[in-house]
């Protein structure tokens, strides 16, 4: 979806229930895997500042380069799948708990 056609979709001016994931309320393609990642990203980065890592042993520690360290803390997360975004949380000594829930209505 394009820069325009969002704009034009969030012009409409009425309110609506949140469905707990931004990607479906606004019927963006693989919205399940972008709210995933965003999860992911939010509990790694701030798991990355609780041990006040610099960039350079934090990308050390996840084995990963700065850049993508970058990318991952801008929110970049197209280039991670959720794979690989689990395993950085393995590498942080972290578990990852799935749960199912039916979808809020």
């Amino acid at each position: 979806m394009t820069q325009t056609e969002l704009a034009e979709k969030m012009s409409d001016k009425s309110v609506h229930m949140s469905s707990g994931n931004v990607f479906r309320d606004l019927d963006l393609p693989d919205a399940e895997e972008s709210h995933v990642k965003v999860q992911l990203a939010v509990a790694l980065i701030k798991l990355i500042e609780e041990r006040k890592l610099t960039r350079s042993k934090a990308a050390k520690l996840l084995r990963i380069d700065q850049a993508r360290l970058s990318a991952l803390k801008h929110y970049r997360l197209d280039e991670f799948s959720i794979v690989q975004l689990l395993r950085l949380a393995s590498v942080l000594q972290h578990d990852v708990l799935i749960t199912l829930r039916p979808f809020l209505t």
